[in-house]
């Protein structure tokens, strides 16, 4: 089984509410789910550069204050793939793989457009009262929030003070 690696861009803005990014309907994975923006990275490429890639191709602005918050690998089998892929895609098409993901905490530099490329809707939010970890892992388990923003979210609750 392959294994793919991902960044998860957590943006923190002056008032602590963190950039949740709602994914498009076409995506294979996730559609319609509200999540942090990310991007797959290979061996050639760096965590923090894949962070400030985000920010620049897929936020349309700068990040800084870089800083790696958590880590995880899961394992895309046909079980979890049922529940995150878009209901026109057929599971058995999709290769198996795991997904090592980092997370990366930054600041925002300057302002985001109206309307962000590739996404739906943008919204800046309170990470640890909109999404209570009962709700995250109910959100998780059935498919509807991502193996990074779950990464995120129990890192905030287990070790962030800084974001209510």
């Amino acid at each position: 089984m392959k294994l793919v690696q991902a960044v998860s861009l957590a943006l923190v803005n002056q008032c602590g509410e963190t950039l949740f990014v709602r994914r498009r309907a076409v995506e294979d994975e996730y559609p319609n789910c509200w999540s942090l923006p990310a991007k797959s990275f290979g061996p050639e490429e760096s965590i923090f550069g894949t962070a400030r890639a985000i920010g620049r191709r897929k936020l349309g602005t700068e990040v800084t204050d870089l800083a790696w918050v958590n880590m995880g690998l899961a394992r895309r089998d046909r079980r979890r793939l049922r529940k995150i892929l878009r209901p026109d895609i057929p599971v058995e098409s999709v290769e198996e793989y795991f997904l090592l993901m980092h997370v990366v905490q930054g600041r925002l530099q300057g302002d985001l457009p109206e309307q962000l490329p590739g996404y739906e809707a943008y919204e800046w939010l309170k990470a640890r009262t909109s999404f209570p970890p009962a709700e995250a892992r109910r959100l998780y388990e059935a498919g509807k929030l991502g193996d990074c923003t779950r990464l995120y979210l129990e890192w905030l609750q287990e070790d962030s003070p800084a974001d209510g």
